[in-house]
């Protein structure tokens, strides 16, 4: 007698080698109960396959079975036990269209619900998110229910998905992320409002998944889209952290968004961090860089076609003031030390020039250079 593992069918195999380029996935299985069942006992071979190439999934797409039948309770136990043996803890559900008996239909799911929530108490079974009336449960009885949740961006309007982003974050589970286009259709590649879903996540600190869900004809974009995302996530969260004084953790988000691709504002955040820091402590082990590597980093931020040149300009101009100061305790020569205060106190001038509100400051720091020019000169 052979024992042997069930290997994947070619097919499948084929899907799962074109994920090289994706961290992670929500498995989307068949739609119907004939597929399902063609498919099911391969779901432990394609997880393992996707664990061997370091790609994570944390979720699965239930199929369109109606939550209003019986084979909705059934399947999703089976799922459950299945997701739990390899760490998942979320399942997303469509809940099916419903024109007539909505109450009724509500009850029945409602009972499907609350009995998989009692044999599954720590899996997140999460309903995804539609416009319109015609559903079992619309994204108000969602929430009305606090039922987990899937939100859609590309099935709801903006307004209605950056009011769940800002009132029931909490208990959303996963984003599909896409744009929504009144013209071209449904499941666009991400445009301005899906970057701003992600800064806001950011700021409220929401620690679940976002799944960029592209029509079939986009799907060469995702790997590019999810690089693009995952750079503005570090960035915003690198402008956070620095906003705490948390400088070290900030200049480790930046340096990652820096790796994605190098930004004027990646730049900026590490240059303005490690002059910040060692400001703070010239002796901190914590920061890998000089105030030399500040300076350069904030320099080449100007090649880059920054948003925030008057920041730039601050902090360059203070780091060559605080460089300055360094020199002059080293009794380097007079002319290297007067040349550095002439550009620091051009770059604190330009700052001004463009943002009033650092006048008070930048006047005061000009002062002590031409004190210390006069000084030396003297």
């Amino acid at each position: 007698m052979q024992i042997a593992k069930r290997s994947l069918p070619a097919h499948l195999k084929k899907k799962v080698e074109t994920l090289d380029d994706i961290p992670c996935i929500e498995l989307g299985l068949p739609r119907d109960l004939k597929g399902y069942a063609k498919i099911k006992h391969y779901l432990k071979p394609m997880k393992a396959i996707l664990d061997e190439k370091g790609i994570e999934m944390p979720s699965i797409h239930f199929p369109h079975i109606p939550i209003t039948n019986d084979d909705f309770y059934r399947v999703a136990s089976e799922l459950a036990v299945f997701a739990i043996s390899e760490n998942i803890d979320n399942m997303t559900i469509h809940p099916n269209k419903c024109k007539e008996d909505r109450e009724k239909n509500q009850e029945i799911s409602l009972n499907f619900i609350e009995k998989l929530n009692k044999n599954f108490p720590n899996f997140y079974f999460a309903l995804e998110t539609f416009g319109g009336r015609n559903r079992v449960f619309t994204p108000e009885e969602i929430v009305k229910y606090e039922f987990p949740m899937v939100l859609d961006t590309s099935h709801l309007t903006y307004d209605v998905s950056t009011e769940l982003l800002k009132n029931y974050n909490k208990n959303i589970k996963t984003i599909h992320l896409s744009q929504r286009d009144e013209k071209k259709g449904l499941h666009q590649p991400i445009d301005d409002f899906c970057i701003n879903v992600v800064k806001t996540l950011n700021r409220e600190n929401w620690n679940g998944k976002i799944f960029l869900e592209y029509m079939p004809q986009f799907q060469e974009q995702v790997a590019d889209d999810i690089k693009k995302l995952n750079k503005v996530s570090y960035l915003e969260k690198g402008i956070m952290l620095a906003e705490k004084n948390k400088l070290e953790a900030a200049i480790e988000s930046f340096e990652k968004a820096d790796s994605i691709e190098t930004n004027a504002m990646s730049l900026y955040g590490i240059g303005s961090c490690v002059f910040r820091g060692l400001t703070l402590n010239p002796n901190n082990k914590n920061i890998h860089y000089s105030l030399d590597d500040a300076i350069d980093m904030l320099k080449k931020a100007f090649d880059l076609k920054p948003t925030n040149p008057e920041d730039i300009y601050f902090f360059l101009g203070y780091a060559q003031l605080g460089k300055a100061s360094a020199l002059m305790k080293k009794f380097a020569e007079k002319e290297a030390v007067l040349s550095l205060l002439d550009e620091a106190k051009h770059n604190l001038i330009k700052s001004a020039e463009i943002e009033k509100s650092y006048l008070d400051l930048v006047d005061s720091e000009i002062k002590l250079a031409n004190k210390i020019a006069m000084k030396l000169r003297n």
